[in-house]
């Protein structure tokens, strides 16, 4: 499974996913594709978690390859760690649960289509 994930300077930046791993790339100069970082899904949740944590409680905004995301490709990031959830079940619950403590924080740091988005794909599905 593969996501764009969509940032400021409109990069092809990209996330995908297989054997419990999670791998960002972004595209070389010359054609092709350059791997950044490569995450076991349990890390990649709690990357995003502290991403999640810095922006509402620092005003980071978060970033890969040092493009920063916008609002809704920061929460295509995060959901698509539902997709992956069968491999860190647990840290998918975790990251449900701190997101729902804290959606009045998020609330006020994102868009409010951004937000629906989330609350429809992620505080939504903890009572699966």
């Amino acid at each position: 499974m593969t996501i764009n994930l969509e940032n400021i300077d409109g990069v092809d930046l990209r996330a995908t996913s297989g054997n419990g791993e999670v791998s960002v790339y972004i595209p070389k100069p010359n054609g092709g594709w350059q791997s950044g970082e490569d995450f076991a899904v349990d890390q990649y949740g709690g990357l995003i978690m502290d991403k999640w944590d810095a922006l509402i409680n620092q005003g980071k905004r978060p970033k890969f390859f040092g493009h920063e995301l916008t609002d809704n490709g920061f929460v295509d990031a995060t959901i698509y760690l539902q997709g992956t959830s069968a491999y860190a079940p647990e840290r998918y619950k975790q990251l449900g649960r701190w997101l729902y403590l804290n959606k009045d924080g998020i609330r006020k740091v994102i868009e409010p289509t951004a937000f629906e988005q989330l609350v429809l794909n992620i505080l939504d599905k903890l009572s699966d």
